[in-house]
């Protein structure tokens, strides 16, 4: 008969092995996580050892931003819409998996307001017909179609560079109010140029849109991979053809004062997606993917 002394020593010569249990991914990467109105953001995610990604998106503010696969990873931009309102905000990273399982990847951020001004503008009835509903849905929908077209790697190099030289009429986010009507909040940047000086390409990419538009008059919309867009408006000459591969500095048209606009100048924009950011982030540090 074994003591219970002796009962001890035989069980510790004993070692329970457990089964492993199964590596959790990492968490997705939010950089960075303090933002303010008109900022964008950069998602990462380690693709898990053995899964194929189908398809994967961020949700955020009511929007859907694609991302893409890139070395093992999802990666993925997404805009902080002027309008959103300062304080803390959750996104999603959805990613569906080969097979039809998904994960919901919660993101948190905080973001501060930007600060923006008012403007109020004096348009003739000459103009004001263009502020119409069904205008801007045909607009949008040039636009938002040729979006979807847009390359599934950066085109763009290093930091983004000013299209147009000239001051700076109507910086992003203003609120406007057009005959004292409120309008929008203004999605781009106006530099007060005049007619005819060369508008350059703000970076590299391929030109998705050529033509003229109602409201934007004659736009160019150039595509710079992963989402990202830059958008010319009220060109009096436009110097590239759709498909057209561009150089960051090419001449891409002229400044005008086609559409709704009170004289000459360049309104430019860079999206993400469908949503405008301020321009001043890539053109003081371009747009990183963590590489």
């Amino acid at each position: 008969m074994y003591s219970h002394r002796g009962l001890i020593v035989i069980l510790a010569c004993f070692t329970v092995v457990l089964p492993t249990a199964a590596q959790t991914p990492a968490g997705p990467e939010l950089t960075p996580v303090t933002l303010r109105q008109g900022d964008l953001a950069r998602v990462r995610f380690q693709i898990p050892e053995g899964r194929e990604v189908a398809k994967a998106s961020v949700v955020f503010g009511g929007s859907t931003f694609p991302c893409f696969q890139r070395d093992g990873e999802v990666v993925g931009l997404f805009a902080v819409a002027a309008r959103t309102k300062p304080g803390p905000h959750a996104a999603t990273l959805w990613v569906r998996y080969e097979g039809g399982t998904t994960d919901r990847l919660p993101l948190s951020l905080t973001v501060g307001s930007a600060g923006f001004s008012t403007q109020s503008i004096r348009m003739p009835k000459s103009k004001t017909g263009l502020m119409s509903d069904e205008i801007l849905a045909k607009e949008r929908e040039i636009l938002y179609s040729a979006m979807e077209k847009t390359a599934g790697e950066p085109l763009w190099e290093g930091v983004f560079a000013n299209p147009v030289e000239g001051r700076i009429s109507s910086p992003f986010g203003r609120t406007r109010y057009v005959n004292g009507r409120f309008w929008s909040q203004h999605s781009g940047r106006d530099v007060a140029a005049p007619t005819g000086r060369p508008v350059k390409a703000t970076n590299r990419g391929r030109v998705l849109v050529a033509q003229k538009l109602w409201m934007r008059g004659n736009t160019v919309m150039i595509d710079h991979g992963m989402g990202v867009f830059s958008l010319y408006n009220h060109l009096s000459a436009i110097d590239v053809q759709e498909g057209e591969e561009v150089a960051k500095g090419q001449v891409i048209g002229k400044v005008g004062a086609t559409g709704f606009a009170t004289g000459p100048h360049l309104h430019w924009e860079i999206r993400v997606h469908r949503t405008p950011v301020n321009p001043a982030g890539p053109l003081a540090h371009g747009i990183a993917l963590g590489e």
